[in-house]
Order: structure tokens, then C-alpha cells, then sequence
């Protein structure tokens, strides 16, 4: 059974230059799938191409392997674009907690976000433990992300793996 990190420090070497809020805004890279779905007529597109948007983000999450900084409870993170509007905000510090809100021209992302870490000597792994939903037209979608693990941290190459 793994041990819970979420009471340890780790070196800052391991850390990615941002806060937490920022690195979930990254996942808005490829929003525009959510713009075209809420222009698509056919019920089975809407889904694939919401589905095509959370996998996209999970890319993002691959490419940056690196940990962002633990946010103070109440900071919060905007980014105003000319299609779509983001906002986040800490709402809790033990366990870390974050909420999102996502308002494009046709659809609406909201969410928390909050992760169990567990390391058991031989990979890390990142348990979510809120969901995130998304509003188009009349239909809900419920977004459960994959449990994300970091392989080979102390000894060989280190690769992420996606599951569950």
C-alpha cells in the first residue's frame, strides 16, 4: 500500500515554475473542441469531440512530468482570452482542493480538482477525487479523469502511464 505525499516537502527541483491554478489552465490548450461541439447537430459528435477535449488534456499532463506549487487556500488564477474565460480558485489547503470555472461562447466547464498522491517505492501515482462536468446545449457531460502514474523516478527513464 502506498504512503500519502501529500504532507511532504519535496525538493523544489521537482516543481514546474508555476502554481497549481496556472497548470490547470494549460488544459484549456485545445478548449475549441468544446466551441465545435456546441455547433454540432449530431448528439454522437458532441460526445466525441468532448471526449477528444478531456483526452487532448490529458497530453498536457504527460508533457509536463514536472510538479506545479501548492497554492495558499483563497488564490486564485484568471486567464481572459478572446473565446473563452477561466477562472480558479484554492478552496482548500489539506487535502488541496481547487475549483474551475470555464465559460466559452456555447458551453460551460466546471469542476473541482483534487488528487490523492502515493508513492510505493517503485512509481508515484496520482489518484483524482472530484470530477468535472461540462454544459452544451441541454446536455451534461461528467468528466472522470484517469488515475496518472510516474514511473522510474529514482533509477532509469522515467515515463507516465495513464489508467483506470
Amino acid at each position: 500500500m502506498g504512503k500519502d505525499l501529500s504532507r511532504i516537502t519535496l525538493p523544489v527541483g521537482l516543481n514546474q515554475p508555476i502554481g497549481n491554478l496556472q497548470a490547470m489552465a494549460a488544459n484549456t490548450e485545445y478548449i475549441q473542441l468544446l466551441e465545435r461541439a456546441a455547433d454540432e447537430a449530431n448528439s454522437l459528435r458532441r460526445l466525441e469531440l468532448v471526449t477528444t477535449n478531456m483526452i487532448a488534456g490529458l497530453g498536457v499532463m504527460e508533457r509536463n512530468q514536472a510538479k506545479p506549487f501548492n497554492c495558499l487556500l483563497g488564490e486564485t488564477f484568471e486567464l481572459i482570452t478572446p473565446t473563452y474565460k477561466f477562472l480558479a480558485e484554492q478552496v482548500s489547503h489539506h487535502p488541496p482542493i481547487s475549483a474551475v470555472y470555464v465559460k466559452g461562447k456555447n458551453f460551460t466547464f466546471t469542476g473541482t480538482q483534487g488528487v490523492t498522491p502515493k508513492f510505493n517505492g517503485r512509481f508515484l501515482s496520482i489518484e483524482p477525487t472530484h470530477r468535472s462536468y461540462v454544459d452544451i446545449k441541454d446536455e451534461k457531460y461528467e468528466i472522470c479523469t484517469p488515475c496518472f502514474s510516474v514511473h522510474n523516478l529514482v533509477f532509469g527513464t522515467t515515463y507516465t502511464d495513464l489508467g483506470g
